[in-house]
């Protein structure tokens, strides 16, 4: 009952967030450049900018309808301090939940066209994709190329009631029927990003001992590369959170 509750509490505020978000987007201008070089201006829907981003709709004028734009014909797009680019990434689609996860360490890829928000805008800078499992994936550019930042979540399974299936999963051991309760499991993680980054921040003294403390979360990564870009003396802008201009938010108000 008590996980019903917590459960019941987070789609209400994932609804007030999402509620929250559209009437702040709503007719916020916004630039789109094509790959072709050209760029537009108009405004973008604020429903496209939830869940998982392929595709995003764009309105250049009041009385037009809106069009449908991916990421294979979008560079990037931009509102207020928001950016995001378009890019053929890895993305990993193994689960996180409970009760779905893998009992395999190994990454499941499967390469798509995306949006990737810019968390951290730099030369070495830090970007996201929310991919459809809910998982927040994220990664570096490097040679032109975005690359994963390799994490996953995985079972290590003990006793003899459930076994790993063909694809990974937990499922039940038909050779030993009414077996008693499930077999224990355990949480491990695959934090393959902690060497990936290690290489990437070679030129940071303190990268060691700051990423023993940096989790594969939003929260983590940000102050992880805040701290590296300073020491090493390279600019960057942060754009994790959304800031409206103050002329608009007093326009609103």
């Amino acid at each position: 009952m008590k996980s019903l509750f917590k459960l019941g509490l987070a789609v209400i505020s994932l609804w007030a967030t999402s509620v929250s978000l559209h009437a702040q987007l709503r007719g916020a201008p916004a630039s789109l450049t094509l790959r072709t070089g050209d760029t537009l201006t108009g405004v973008i829907h604020p429903q496209s900018l939830t869940g998982t981003l392929h595709t995003i709709q764009f309105q250049q004028a009041s009385d037009e309808a809106f069009q449908n734009y991916n990421p294979q014909d979008v560079e990037s797009f931009q509102f207020y301090n928001q950016r995001y680019i378009g890019g053929f990434v890895a993305v990993e689609t193994s689960p996180r939940r409970n009760g779905f996860r893998r009992t395999t360490a190994a990454l499941e890829i499967d390469s798509q066209w995306v949006f990737l928000q810019v968390l951290v805008d730099a030369e070495r800078g830090l970007y996201t994709y929310h991919a459809p499992r809910g998982n927040d994936l994220f990664y570096i550019l490097q040679e032109g190329e975005f690359q994963l930042l390799s994490f996953k979540e995985y079972l290590a399974v003990s006793g003899k009631n459930f076994i790993a299936g063909p694809d990974g999963e937990i499922i039940a051991n038909t050779s030993r029927p009414n077996s008693g309760p499930p077999s224990r499991s355990k949480v491990l993680q695959n934090n393959r990003y902690k060497g990936e980054l290690h290489r990437y921040m070679a030129d940071w003294p303190n990268v060691v001992p700051k990423l023993e403390r940096t989790r594969y979360t939003k929260r983590d990564l940000i102050r992880l590369f805040s701290g590296y870009l300073k020491s090493t003396n390279r600019p960057f802008v942060l754009r994790h959170k959304l800031v409206m201009p103050k002329t608009s938010s007093r326009a609103n108000s």
